[in-house]
């Protein structure tokens, strides 16, 4: 699905965004909370908006995404995650099987989020 933001929707997203550097934990909040609102009142998620793929993003960053989601996730799938971060920080490439199964969980929480 490739949706897009209207023009002023955008602009207003893009001054939200600017206010997540704020020194002020409360007007960060608010930013983010009325940011994530925004995409969801128009039908959109993070990850649709930018519409990232698992090819468009490293093995590193597919597996922080995974992790971020992790209330999602089975015990054997956090732990496999687990496992891969482990791998990926000792510059290990993965193999085959354990970039299947990785993108396997990524594009699962992208398609459960999307829902």
């Amino acid at each position: 699905m490739n949706r897009s933001l209207p023009a002023a929707a955008l602009v207003r997203l893009a001054r939200l965004c600017g206010m997540f550097g704020s020194e002020h934990d409360g007007e960060r909040a608010n930013a983010a909370r009325l940011a994530d609102q925004l995409l969801r009142s128009h039908g959109l998620t993070w990850l649709a908006l930018f519409e990232v793929s698992a090819e468009e993003i490293s093995v590193a960053e597919m597996i922080e995404a995974c992790l971020e989601r992790s209330a999602g996730l089975s015990e054997w799938e956090r732990g496999f995650l687990a496992s891969l971060e482990q791998w990926v920080a000792r510059r290990s490439p993965l193999s085959p099987k354990q970039e299947a199964v990785l993108t396997r969980i990524f594009q699962g929480l992208k398609q459960s989020e999307g829902a």
